[in-house]
């Protein structure tokens, strides 16, 4: 049974549709890890950013002209009309050069969280330890009393409250990949964020729907027991398929998901696998850095925002998949550290800017799983 499946059991009183379950599954990407074998054909789902300032200072000079008037010969005295004494002004200063920096883009972002991935930058454990991969994840929730499964799953034009819920996903790859890999989740869920008529009423009653307890899941050698014939996700035979030239890589997921004819929606498809992956942080370095500079090859994104080491990139609306879809990267050491998306185009009680989706990811290395 994969992960997804999984989360359809714990919360089989709420009887989704097949349509917002993808959807479902697309926004909670980032909390729970699916089983599935090589990227596949997908219309669902699923954002920090360099700062670079030069600051010039030019010193200011003023030069001064001292005049040294000497005595007159003594011999004759007679009156000579006064002259005023003309003091050259000083030259004007120079004016402060400045040099604009390298505008940072989503291509210089990618290539940078890239060279960070090849160097082996980011945190990796030893033996007998963990890679401790934790998600806060958080989504909207959308309440509409003549939604057609339950009301909880409301679309945002026909929603009558809604709020967000926040929980947690934390895996643990072990040193040893072919070793077992523990997947915990909080199960638990702190509301917030209320819109709408008794939004807070209607949410209490979501959270009586269902079990609430934490669980775990141990399998061996990568995320979750694979399909027959298949091979289980992010395992080292898994990885091993992917090719490392990124030319190759980008033509290998076009091939395989049906999206060679470089329209709309193979780009989306494309990106929507790369992020897939890289959203996990399970990859090999050398992958990594070969995922990203797939990205800079894609012509559907642009910067939000930068802030240090994290920059966070946008990628262009994609109709059916997203309305917007945003990744957070953290350059320094390759890493994606959050993830935003929104896929329900409609309007209503929610502000638009909200995303139905967004996870806060962290990655640290521990001696032990639970």
């Amino acid at each position: 049974m994969d992960v997804i499946e999984r989360v359809r059991e714990v919360n089989r009183a709420v009887d989704l549709s097949e349509t917002r379950i993808a959807a479902a599954k697309a926004r909670f990407l980032s909390g729970v890890a699916e089983s599935s074998a090589p990227p596949k054909r997908i219309a669902r789902r699923s954002t920090f950013v360099i700062a670079g300032a030069v600051v010039g200072a030019a010193a200011v000079t003023a030069s001064v002209l001292a005049v040294h008037l000497s005595a007159a010969p003594p011999p004759r005295v007679e009156a000579v009309p006064v002259l005023p004494t003309v003091v050259p002004s000083a030259s004007p200063s120079p004016l402060p050069t400045t040099v604009d920096p390298t505008p940072v883009t989503a291509a210089s972002v990618f290539a940078e969280a890239a060279r960070a991935s090849g160097s082996n930058a980011a945190p990796a454990p030893q033996h007998g330890q963990y890679l401790r991969i934790e998600r806060e994840v958080n989504n909207l929730v959308l309440y509409g009393p003549t939604s057609p499964t339950t009301p909880f799953d409301a679309s945002r034009a026909d929603a009558t409250a809604a709020w967000t819920a926040r929980s947690h996903w934390t895996l643990y790859v072990p040193a040893d990949r072919s070793a077992e890999w523990v997947q915990e989740f909080s199960n638990q869920f702190e509301v917030a964020g209320f819109y709408g008529t008794s939004a807070e009423v209607h949410a209490q009653e979501w959270l009586g729907v269902g079990p609430r307890e934490p669980f775990f899941t141990r399998t061996p050698g990568g995320l979750g027991e694979p399909a027959e014939g298949e091979l289980s996700r992010a395992s080292e035979a898994y990885y091993s398929e992917f090719p490392r030239d990124p030319a190759a890589l980008l033509e290998w997921i076009r091939v395989r998901n049906g999206a060679t004819d470089g329209s709309e929606w193979s780009v989306g498809t494309v990106t929507e696998v790369v992020l897939e992956e890289l959203q996990y942080n399970t990859a090999p370095a050398d992958l990594r850095a070969a995922l990203y500079r797939v990205l800079a090859m894609l012509p559907n994104s642009t910067i939000t925002s930068v802030e240090g080491s994290i920059a966070t990139v946008s990628f262009s609306p994609n109709p059916g998949r997203w309305v917007s879809n945003q990744v957070s990267v953290d350059q320094s050491t390759g890493l994606v550290v959050g993830s935003a998306i929104r896929q329900d185009p409609g309007e209503g009680i929610v502000p638009g800017d909200m995303f139905d989706s967004w996870t806060t990811t962290t990655v640290s290395v521990v001696d032990a799983a639970p």
